[in-house]
């Protein structure tokens, strides 16, 4: 199962790409995130771990992280794997940019949670909740809280 949104910006490509393909800086746009653990002076690239630490329902656990795709100002692609719910269990989060004019950005994201060992039922009710569902409280998707973050900083640097 896939879940799948876009949303476009007003940044340049560059500065898009210096956040995404940052690890640490994901716990400016992704508020799931607590925190990323990342080796000292390694450059990030396909094949780069690092660990993650994502609080879901509550619970807060610890997943080891590697990049799997890594396509410089186009495509970058997180594979998890975690011991919860089950041992061995992994998801794939990516994110594609893609200039659609001078200082826009489309951003699309989509996690793949084929792997990640949740049954079928509870994947199928993910997916109808994120398509149909809204937020009960006043909180931003990931990609809201990108494009907040990457626009206000524009603004205050003009």
């Amino acid at each position: 199962m896939r879940i799948r949104e876009s949303i476009n910006i007003s940044a340049s490509p560059e500065r898009v790409w210096s956040v995404l393909a940052d690890p640490v800086m994901m716990e400016l746009w992704n508020p799931k995130c607590t925190r990323c653990k990342v080796p000292q002076s390694e450059e990030v690239r396909r094949g780069f771990e690092f660990e993650a630490n994502f609080k879901l329902n509550g619970k807060e656990s610890t997943s080891r992280a590697v990049v799997s795709e890594f396509i410089p100002l186009s495509r970058i692609a997180f594979t998890y794997k975690m011991d919860v719910p089950q041992p061995d269990s992994q998801a794939t989060e990516s994110l594609e940019i893609t200039q659609t004019a001078p200082n826009r950005i489309l951003v699309t994201h989509q996690i793949d949670m084929s792997l990640s060992g949740i049954p079928l039922w509870a994947r199928l009710l993910i997916m109808l909740i994120h398509k149909f569902g809204r937020r009960a409280d006043d909180s931003h998707s990931n990609l809201e809280t990108l494009k907040v973050l990457l626009e206000s900083e524009l603004e205050t640097a003009v």
